[in-house]
């Protein structure tokens, strides 16, 4: 089975102010998923003090079709907790 996508942000450039913010969220469900990958160059996705249950896979992000430029990426979890956190 194939893992799914939480979210896909995607910004223009590092001046773009958007993004995304899970604060304070559960995460389960029956498949596989990864927490994000990048829609374009330049994401910003943050979850915050999320409870991520085993669904969300090790690896947690995917650059996608950006592969090569995660340096402008910016994917955090913080103060997360469950299996998934891991």
């Amino acid at each position: 089975m194939l893992a799914g996508f939480i979210t896909a942000q995607g910004r223009e450039s590092e001046q773009d102010t958007s993004g995304f913010v899970f604060n304070k969220c559960v995460i389960k469900g029956t498949g596989k998923t990864f927490l994000g990958r990048a829609y374009r160059g330049y994401s910003r996705v943050v979850f915050y003090g999320t409870h991520m249950s085993n669904v969300v896979v090790p690896q947690g992000w995917d650059a996608w079709h950006y592969k090569g430029q995660e340096d402008k990426f910016i994917f955090v979890e913080v103060n997360s907790t469950g299996k998934g956190a891991n």
